[in-house]
């Protein structure tokens, strides 16, 4: 299990190719965790926004999962855990509206940049 790091500037392309590294078979279901710290006095914000897209999400083709978790002793540290059919149906997620809208405003709430590691189910 690898982490990749990415600025909250790289576009999706970038994204994805990152992602498609981390894979042997881009086709075949994976799950992501992503980490990141928030601002202080944000938290309530990133629920929101979060909360907003869930549905929107959960509906996207190939989408299994997508939850935002927050540290319990921690406030401002969250981890979302996403599940995805194939890397085909994330990068069509991530290109659409209310996923963009997600990223844009998430990317002014964040300290430092986000982690992602990439899972792969192992039966």
């Amino acid at each position: 299990m690898q982490q990749q790091v990415f600025t909250p500037a790289d576009d999706v392309t970038a994204i994805i190719g990152m992602f498609r590294k981390e894979l042997a078979d881009p086709a075949r279901p994976f799950a992501l965790l992503v980490h990141f710290r928030v601002h202080a006095g944000v938290s309530a914000r990133v629920c929101a926004l979060f909360g907003e897209a869930k549905i929107p999400t959960l509906c996207d083709r190939g989408c299994i999962t997508f939850e935002l978790n927050q540290h319990a002793n921690d406030p401002k540290r969250f981890v979302v855990h996403e599940k995805w059919n194939s890397l085909s149906d994330l990068d069509t997620h991530l290109r659409t509206s209310h996923a963009s809208r997600l990223r844009a405003a998430y990317n002014d709430l964040i300290e430092g940049v986000p982690e992602f590691t990439v899972l792969v189910p192992v039966s």
